[in-house]
C-alpha cells in the first residue's frame, strides 16, 4: 500500500474511533462491544485487512541501514550514465559486472546513478534478478553487496549530476551511511581531462571542472572537520 493510499485510510480510522463508544474501545476482544467495534473498523480497511498494512518510509530505510557495522573501505561511484548509457547501455554493464563481483564484507560499494534520460535501453538487466533498473526521472543512491543491489536512498528529483551540489550530497550520504577508515571516490562517464573535468550531466550539459570538484571536497572537510584517506 502506498503512503497516499494509506492517509486516507488512517483518517478514516481516527474518525471512527472518536465515534465509537467508550464501551467499544474500552471492551475485552471476544466481547460482543469489541467485536462490534472490530468489524466496523475493518469495514473502512482494504481486503487485505489490518494485518497487511506495512508501513515503511525512506528514514527508516536509512536508519536500518545505518545500523551496520562499519567497514574498512567505502567506495562511492559516481555514475553519470549520458549518452554512454542512453544509447548503448554500458553504466548497466558495469553494474552488472559488479553485483556478480565477490565484494568482501568488509568493503561497502555505494553507486550514485543519474545523468541519463534513459537507463538499459538495451534490456541488459533483464537476465540478472538481483539488477534495479534505476529511475529515468530521480537520482538514486544503491548499495551493491555481493549478488545484491540495493535501493537506500531516492532523492526524488533529477540532480544535476555537473553540480558539486550534487556530489557534496553523494559524499555527505555515503560518510553519514557507510563510514569507514578508507574512503575511496570514483567516477563513471565522460571525462574531459584537466581542462574540462568529469561527469557530463544528459539533461543539462553541465559539468564537473576540477575546480568544482575540489570544492565539493574541501567543502566536505570542513563539514565535518577533516575527512581521512579519500582516495579519488
Amino acid at each position: 500500500m502506498t503512503r497516499k493510499h494509506f492517509i486516507p485510510i488512517l483518517l478514516a480510522v481516527l474518525m471512527l474511533l472518536t465515534a465509537l463508544p467508550p464501551a467499544a474501545l474500552a471492551a475485552e476482544p471476544g466481547s460482543s462491544e469489541g467485536q462490534a467495534g472490530l468489524a466496523l473498523l475493518q469495514s473502512l480497511l482494504p481486503e487485505e485487512g489490518l494485518e497487511e498494512i506495512e508501513i515503511t518510509s525512506q528514514m527508516e530505510a536509512i536508519e536500518k541501514y545505518a545500523a551496520q557495522p562499519a567497514c574498512d573501505w567505502t567506495i562511492c561511484l559516481y555514475v553519470c550514465g549520458t549518452d554512454l548509457e542512453e544509447r548503448g547501455s554500458f553504466a548497466t554493464q558495469n553494474i552488472l559486472q559488479m553485483i556478480e563481483a565477490d565484494i568482501p564484507e568488509n568493503v561497502k560499494l555505494l553507486v550514485m546513478t543519474g545523468g541519463t534520460r534513459q537507463w538499459d535501453p538495451e534490456d541488459l538487466g533483464a537476465g540478472t534478478p538481483a539488477y534495479k533498473k534505476p529511475s529515468n526521472v530521480s537520482t538514486q543512491l544503491y548499495e551493491i553487496t555481493d549478488k545484491e543491489m540495493v535501493l537506500v536512498k531516492d532523492y526524488q528529483r533529477n540532480m544535476n549530476m555537473g553540480d558539486p551540489k550534487t556530489l557534496g550530497a553523494f559524499l555527505e550520504d555515503c560518510l553519514s551511511l557507510a563510514p569507514a577508515e578508507r574512503m575511496m571516490l570514483s567516477f563513471w562517464n565522460h571525462g574531459g581531462g584537466p581542462l574540462m573535468g568529469v561527469a557530463l550531466d544528459g539533461y543539462t550539459g553541465d559539468i564537473l571542472s576540477l575546480a568544482e570538484l575540489d570544492a565539493a571536497l574541501r567543502g566536505l572537510q570542513t563539514a565535518r572537520g577533516g575527512v581521512k584517506s579519500w582516495s579519488c
